[in-house]
């Protein structure tokens, strides 16, 4: 499995997971949460989707506090590292 990097020229800490949010909880919630979760070194902290009873419902089932309708609002405040947005088409 892949191990999660910074992406930066400096150090690396991995004893720390990498913080992701995903945008999207059709694709985002059956193989990108689940995924993450299997790979070493990261941790899915945040969802984002445009219906909210859809997005409570999915963020209940996989355990995942921190969520919103707006996608502008979560990239600043989560404390994620990184985030996946997953496009139609």
């Amino acid at each position: 499995m892949p191990t999660a990097t910074t992406g930066t020229s400096g150090p690396t800490d991995r004893s720390r997971p990498l913080r992701v949010g995903v945008v999207g909880v059709g694709w985002g919630a059956h193989v990108q949460v689940p995924a993450y979760r299997a790979a070493d070194g990261f941790d899915p902290v945040a969802l984002c989707a445009r219906t909210p009873e859809r997005l409570s419902r999915v963020a209940e089932r996989l355990g995942i506090a921190d969520t919103s309708t707006d996608w502008r609002s979560l990239v600043g405040g989560t404390g994620s590292s990184s985030w996946v947005v997953r496009r139609r088409g």
